[in-house]
């Protein structure tokens, strides 16, 4: 082939790659529709069940219990607000999607209230995190799943997890770090892989985890422009570090 054979050649392929991603795509968006709409029904049904809880006489009469059920409650209207959140952006395109101003001072706090960290786990914030405007439900899903992965990994009888922030010309360096077990350094380049999960088997298997997280958290992060990679020795812990747009 001449050189304009090879472009023509190579603008086919690039239209034909171009023109494959959307259909994934637009199979993606209306497959987050289906999981979110399908979700939001029995969450539904639980919130009516836990309000009936708190209105019975014997929960009522008993603190420990209506705590347990209150906190059941907060953390099933949470998740039918991250649900509702979820078919909106399943609706609009990444251009189309709400940025607001968010507190991540607030946003951790609550998210350390709903995740139900065991008792031997300790959530801090290290200094003042930033308040500004971004896609919220985006940068949430990021926090929660390093947190969560974090909790659920702990080997520790006093677990620490440290969120933190550096602050750079054009983004913020989030970290998330933990005294969890760490990660051998032969592992770490495949933590972001798809259905890649711990090579603590047993936590995994435990918590049935999918290694689907941390995927998807790599593909927000090339979405919004930014990048995360991880510093990690084993037996002292891990600390994941993301680089957001302000």
């Amino acid at each position: 082939m001449n050189v304009f054979e090879d472009l023509y050649f190579y603008q086919h392929q690039l239209k034909t790659t171009i023109s494959e991603l959307q259909k994934i795509n637009k199979q993606l968006e209306k497959f987050v529709y289906i999981v979110a709409h399908d979700l939001k029904s029995p969450l539904s049904g639980i919130i009516g069940m836990l309000g009936l809880l708190e209105m019975d006489k014997q929960v009522a009469g008993n603190a420990e219990t209506l705590e347990y059920v209150s906190l059941l409650s907060n953390a099933a209207y949470h998740l039918s607000g991250m649900i509702s959140s979820l078919l909106d952006y399943s609706r609009k395109s990444i251009d189309q999607q709400s940025v607001e101003e968010v507190d991540v001072n607030v946003m951790i706090k609550e998210m350390s209230f709903l995740l139900f960290p065991p008792k031997n786990i300790t959530i801090k914030v290290a200094g003042q995190l930033p308040v500004f405007s971004t896609k919220k439900l985006k940068l949430q899903q990021v926090f929660q799943n390093l947190i969560s992965n974090a909790i659920k990994y702990s080997d520790k009888p006093q677990g620490l997890i440290l969120v933190g922030v550096k602050e750079k010309e054009d983004c913020y360096e989030f970290y998330v770090t933990d005294n969890g077990p760490g990660i051998p350094l032969e592992k770490q380049k495949d933590v972001f892989n798809l259905f890649h999960t711990s090579v603590n088997k047993s936590a995994s298997k435990v918590d049935g985890s999918t290694g689907v997280g941390l995927n998807i958290v790599k593909m927000m992060m090339a979405e919004e422009g930014g990048k995360i990679w991880l510093e990690s020795t084993p037996g002292l812990g891990t600390t994941f570090f993301f680089d957001w747009k302000k």
